[in-house]
């Protein structure tokens, strides 16, 4: 009896958070709100959310190998991207990743690819020019989890868009 009541108030919590934040969503995808949305946990566009506003992007995802005859599985249960529009030319960003991976060699259930990092817009574009961003991370050290690193560690990116066509 103990268990199954751990898990409907488990259940509950989640489905009151959900509906918590269900508002925050409607809002971001109503016109003329400047929504613009990047991947977690993926390097994606130069756009940046504007000054004061908060955006939070998650996911889940499924991977499976196998390959000379082992198989490994890995799901990522949720991935999450936390944004804060700091400027109108710069963002702060919170990512993580809670992996559940298994197979035949290796089995792990945890965080992963916990990274702090900004986002920041250097040029507009114009005409043929593209617009340019500047991506950089830092990825918090674990030595308890598998999947984060031992060390500190970053990643820096240089990001281009540039429209084609009106």
């Amino acid at each position: 009896m103990g268990e199954q009541t751990s898990y409907l108030i488990k259940i509950s919590c989640r489905i009151a958070i959900f509906l918590f934040f269900l508002p925050l969503s409607v809002l971001a995808q109503s016109e003329g709100t400047g929504f613009t949305a990047d991947r977690p946990g993926a390097t994606t566009g130069p756009d940046v959310i504007p000054k004061g506003r908060q955006q939070w992007e998650t996911g889940v995802g499924y991977q499976h190998i196998r390959m000379e005859g082992l198989e490994t599985y890995s799901w990522t249960l949720n991935t999450t991207l936390l944004r804060f529009g700091i400027s109108d030319y710069a963002e702060l960003r919170l990512q993580g990743d809670w992996n559940k991976t298994g197979g035949d060699i290796y089995k792990y259930n945890g965080p992963a690819n916990v990274a702090i990092g900004t986002k920041v817009r250097l040029f507009d574009g114009w005409k043929f020019v593209p617009e340019v961003s500047l991506l950089g991370n830092v990825y918090v050290p674990s030595k308890h989890y598998d999947l984060m690193p031992d060390n500190w560690s970053g990643e820096l990116d240089l990001l281009c868009q540039n429209q084609l066509t009106s």
